[in-house]
C-alpha cells in the first residue's frame, strides 16, 4: 500500500545566456522516481525574480520565438529607475542592472503545479517544464515539492 508522504528538493541550475530557456521535464520525472512518487502533485517553485517558470512546447524554434517576443516587451539598455543604483538605498555596487529581466518576468508565473498519476507527469502532448532565465548566465535554484503516494520502501 502507497503511503502519503511530502518529499522536496532543491534544485540548482546554471544558465548559460542572458536570455535562455532550460527544460526541467527529465530532471522532475528523475526525481519523481527516485523518491518512487506514485498519485499526487509536483509543485516547482522559483526563488528569483528576474526569471520563470512556465508549462509550454519545448520546440527549438518556438522557444526562440518566446524569447523574441520577451525581448520586445522590456528592452535591455533602456532607462529604468531600478537600474539607477545611486537612487537605491543598501544596494552593492556590483548589483546588476536588470529591470527590464524584472519586468519580463512579471507577467510569468514562479510556480507550476502538475498532477502526478502513476508516478508519471500529467502532462500534454506537447508540454513541458520550463524555466525562463531572464537575467543570465548566473546560477538558480528552484524548490521542488511532491504531496502524495509514494511506494512503500522495502524493509
Amino acid at each position: 500500500m502507497a503511503s502519503q508522504s511530502f518529499h522536496q528538493l532543491r534544485l540548482s541550475l546554471c544558465s548559460q545566456h542572458s536570455l535562455e530557456v532550460i527544460n526541467l521535464t527529465d530532471q522532475a520525472n528523475h526525481w519523481l522516481g527516485e523518491i518512487q512518487a506514485r498519485n499526487g502533485l509536483l509543485i516547482l517553485y522559483n526563488l528569483h525574480t528576474s526569471s520563470a517558470l512556465a508549462i509550454n512546447e519545448a520546440e527549438s524554434l518556438l522557444t526562440d520565438d518566446l524569447l523574441d517576443h520577451l525581448r520586445s516587451q522590456a528592452k535591455a539598455g533602456r532607462t529604468y529607475r531600478h537600474d539607477n543604483l545611486s537612487r537605491r538605498v543598501g544596494v552593492p555596487a556590483d548589483e546588476p542592472r536588470n529591470a527590464h529581466s524584472h519586468l519580463m518576468a512579471i507577467g510569468l508565473h514562479n510556480h507550476e503545479l502538475v498532477p502526478v498519476i502513476e508516478g508519471q507527469l500529467v502532462l500534454g502532448t506537447y508540454q513541458a517544464l520550463l524555466f525562463l532565465e531572464l537575467d543570465g548566465p548566473r546560477q538558480r535554484s528552484l524548490q521542488l515539492c511532491f504531496q502524495g503516494e509514494c511506494a512503500p520502501v522495502d524493509a
